[in-house]
């Protein structure tokens, strides 16, 4: 199949865009059946096979039958028949495959993993032996908890029930204090200046110097 050239491209609808990528799409090909899978489950909006690379026995791919690159492009009927089905599939695995518990994620973008153009839900059988999804235990930073929670709640527009705002912090004001000039002593000329009734140590030390520093 013959590639658009990027002015092409720039010149697409959204619409055409999503028709290309889907034409090119690996797993809408299965879908469609056009490629060979070990289905699971299927629906008039959604698709599940076995993965053929499992992070355990098990592991199901639930695809939504229509193409969507990502996660945000999906409209929000489709990803909730999505996690009704996936529910389904994760109780048929508790009991057919007789695991204690099941993984379900989303990879989102290439940093999260996402290897395919096509939104998937990943249903994975949980094993003692074989974690998914097991992140390091550590003690995190209260204060950095503290200042992500507020920005995340401020950007969902979520707020607790009943608790109240605390006021921002203010700022601390220097008050400089007036120091009132000392006036100005007229500089003795050299053969004025009268000697020092300190005699100066060992070492030298120029006193009037030191006494400049403070």
């Amino acid at each position: 199949m013959e590639q658009p050239t990027q002015e092409e491209l720039k010149n697409m609808s959204p619409e055409q865009i999503m028709e290309l990528q889907k034409k090119n799409c690996i797993f809408c090909k299965m879908i469609a059946g056009e490629i060979p899978t070990y289905k699971v489950y299927e629906d008039d909006k959604v698709f599940a096979i076995l993965d053929i690379n499992p992070g355990n026995d098990g592991h199901i791919l639930l695809l939504p039958r229509d193409h969507y690159q990502i996660l945000p492009q999906m409209p929000p009927d489709i990803l909730g028949h999505m996690m009704v089905i996936a529910k389904k599939i994760s109780n048929v695995m508790l009991s057919v495959l007789k695991v204690r518990g099941t993984s379900l994620y989303f990879e989102i973008g290439d940093a999260a993993g996402q290897k395919a153009p096509h939104v998937m839900l990943h249903i994975i059988p949980a094993s003692a032996d074989k974690k998914i999804l097991q992140p390091e235990s550590k003690e995190q930073d209260k204060d950095k908890i503290s200042s992500l929670l507020n920005s995340l709640r401020a950007k969902t527009g979520y707020k607790v029930p009943g608790e109240k705002l605390k006021p921002a912090p203010v700022e601390k004001q220097v008050v400089q204090e007036k120091v009132e000039e000392k006036p100005k002593v007229p500089e003795e000329r050299p053969e004025e200046k009268k000697e020092s009734s300190i005699e100066k140590s060992k070492e030298d030390i120029d006193l009037d110097s030191i006494g400049n520093l403070f």
